[in-house]
């Protein structure tokens, strides 16, 4: 069993499938999704913007994790859980793979086998090159455009067209984020 651990707004957590899908198909194993921080997560602080499930609207695979199936991955017992932090080569976290840096191809998670909980954001498309054509069918669209919306598509498409979006919210307002972004 692949899950990952789905956070971030609606791109991070494209990449999230993505790559929970990719390894999920190149080891033969079940592919589910982690809500739990889009739902008991929020909001954890000021400084935390609340985000919920996006990719509903897509034609994606959902399958969503169960707690039996998170506490495969963390024990529930105390006593193990010091030892997985204090001793992690003796006491082993059943396989958490963690992202250390999101915007770095990391290509020892491709080589990755057996059940799997993927927790961060995987932030490159080399993740899931392996499958990019079920990749973009996967994120099409579940429902038609309604008509104000169809004539919009077609506007763009018959245009020299460009989308700028300037995010703020939670960029300015949050002080590590200022400093970062």
């Amino acid at each position: 069993m692949i899950i990952v651990n789905l956070k971030g707004g609606m791109g991070n957590q494209m990449f999230q499938y993505a790559l929970g899908r990719a390894l999920a198909i190149k080891n033969k194993n079940e592919f589910k999704m982690d809500l739990t921080y889009l739902k008991e997560g929020q909001p954890k602080s000021p400084d935390h913007t609340f985000r919920v499930y996006d990719l509903g609207i897509f034609n994606v695979k959902e399958n969503f994790a169960t707690k039996r199936d998170l506490e495969y991955f963390y024990s529930r017992s105390t006593a193990k859980q010091i030892l997985n932090h204090l001793l992690p080569k003796y006491f082993p976290r059943n396989n958490i793979i963690y992202d250390k840096d999101s915007y770095v191809f990391n290509p020892e998670i491709l080589e990755q086998k057996g059940n799997l909980y993927l927790d961060g954001y995987w932030q490159t498309d080399k993740y899931f090159e392996s499958i990019g054509p079920l990749i973009r069918r996967e994120f099409t669209f579940r429902k038609n455009f309604d008509a104000k919306n169809q004539q919009l598509a077609s506007e763009i498409s018959n245009n020299n067209s460009v989308c700028l979006n300037v995010r703020r919210a939670d960029y300015v307002k949050i002080a590590h984020m200022t400093k970062h972004h």
